[in-house]
């Protein structure tokens, strides 16, 4: 799912299309007060916030994906990450621009505290942003830092803080809202730890940070364990969560795992880092993700069509449109463009791996990443062979590539075996120091 995908911005506007008689050269302008008018070989281009009279166009595009009838929505979005953090500085509440079922799920801001972008976080504040906008909101948890891995005290802290915003979240959610918590921990006997310590009726789920992790193994790994607590916690159908999966390679491992978790998504921003590459995404017949330059070093020659099918590509017709500067606003174009392609590359893995035994997901994927594509055969080969035979099993296989050995870095327990541990408030300000 996309993340920063707020209502505004790259969702805000639309595209407005006449056809015309040709060939033309392209001319582009920005009108005031009207929005960027550009003509092309054969139709006439006008991208806006409002809405122009549609007796005038042939058609029009609607780049909001959450109004009824969006082209991606009905095919390939069903759900979308939005920040608290963001969403209470922007003062954005309510659900009135929400038009379609898109479920709304809500990051709770903690990454800032690890950043140090936010000295301090209040929960109250969070889930009443919660209440008023998403369906799903994550825990406030307070992540740790590589440099505190090793570091009982400060481990437990920051879970410490994690429980008591957790009761506060509890204490004022409504009914509609779903809340997942958040799993942290450098090593498995860590990540074990720092769940058995979370443990609070009224969650549904886990949501972990794959940026927290020293290998894509790790990431997994960590999946993997609140799934083994989740199946203790209760019989009920949970919802999992891995946060920001970017890279093509690590897309068909996740899709693997998914064939075992009842609800498992996930997040990227991949979408706009393109955009600010000036790259964009298509995908192969073969199921396989391309990047093409279309900025100043693109090789494309212009009056060239675009070789994709989504309707935003179909209504801009040539793939110049995408190389004009910014103060144009037609990087809401590429945008969308990409959230399309990178959904629809998710659901060739998702349905792979849902219609295809082991031996043939993986030859697949053999086939097509090949030996130049890294370790994507194994991560799919990892998450197998520990639902087969545990974690621990294969922990001991695959410690090579955990990239966290607890043996080989001596890493102490995550909570030691006595003290209550420093306050939430010093932990929070450990982070910012």
């Amino acid at each position: 799912m996309p993340a920063a995908f707020f209502p505004t911005g790259v969702c805000g506007q639309r595209l407005h299309v006449r056809f015309e008689k040709g060939p033309r050269t392209m001319v582009a302008e920005v009108v005031e007060g009207v929005g960027t008018l550009i003509q092309l070989r054969d139709r006439t281009l006008l991208l806006t916030d409002g809405v122009q009279d549609p007796g005038t166009w042939d058609w029009v595009v609607d780049l909001n994906p959450y109004k009824k009838n969006s082209f991606i929505q009905d095919k390939y979005l069903n759900f979308t990450l939005l920040s608290a953090h963001n969403g209470l500085q922007q003062k954005f509440f309510g659900r009135d621009w929400l038009e379609n079922d898109i479920q709304i799920i809500g990051d709770s801001g903690g990454a800032q505290l690890k950043t140090g972008s936010a000295e301090y976080v209040d929960p109250s504040k969070v889930i009443d942003w919660y209440n008023s906008v998403v369906d799903i909101g994550m825990a406030l948890d307070v992540p740790p830092r590589p440099v505190d891995q090793g570091d009982s005290e400060v481990l437990r802290a920051l879970a410490a803080a994690q429980y008591k915003n957790n009761k506060v979240m509890l204490a004022r959610k409504n009914e509609r809202v779903k809340l997942m918590q958040c799993m942290h921990g450098y090593t498995l006997e860590q990540q074990r730890e720092w769940g058995q310590r979370q443990q609070q009726e009224g969650f549904h789920g886990w949501s972990i940070g794959a940026d927290n992790y020293a290998s894509d193994l790790a990431s997994l790994q960590s999946v993997l364990v609140a799934r083994e607590l989740g199946d203790k916690w209760s019989p009920r159908a949970l919802h999992y969560h891995l946060f920001g999966v970017s890279g093509s390679s690590r897309v068909p491992a996740v899709a693997w795992l998914g064939r075992y978790l009842p609800t498992f998504t996930t997040d990227s921003t991949g979408y706009l880092s393109a955009v600010r590459t000036r790259t964009m995404n298509l995908l192969g017949l073969d199921g396989m993700l391309d990047a093409v330059a279309v900025g100043e070093t693109s090789t494309l020659l212009p009056g060239t069509p675009i070789p994709c099918s989504c309707e935003v590509c179909r209504a801009v017709g040539y793939w110049e449109v995408y190389k004009l500067p910014s103060n144009h606003g037609t990087s809401s174009l590429l945008a969308m463009h990409n959230v399309f392609t990178l959904a629809q590359y998710t659901q060739f893995w998702n349905d792979q791996a849902q219609e295809k035994t082991y031996e043939e997901y993986y030859a697949l994927v053999k086939q097509l990443w090949r030996k130049s594509r890294g370790e994507t055969d194994t991560l799919i080969e990892y998450v197998e062979f520990a639902i087969q035979h545990g974690l621990d099993e294969a922990n001991i296989k695959f410690k090579g590539m955990l990239g966290a050995d607890p043996q080989r870095h001596r890493m102490p327990k995550l909570f030691g075996d006595s003290g209550d541990g420093v306050s939430a408030k010093n932990a929070m300000l450990n982070l910012t120091q």
